[in-house]
């Protein structure tokens, strides 16, 4: 369980940093679903 709460954080951090590169990297996730303001 705690490796998906890490995993959680790490994605929301990459995509609140670099929301252009994640979007690029994680095409078939919309990041935008869970980071509203990317």
């Amino acid at each position: 369980m705690r490796k998906i709460g890490f995993l959680m954080v790490a994605l929301l951090a990459v995509a609140l940093l670099v929301p252009a590169p994640a979007k690029a990297a994680f095409p078939e996730r919309d990041i935008t679903m869970i980071v509203p303001w990317a």
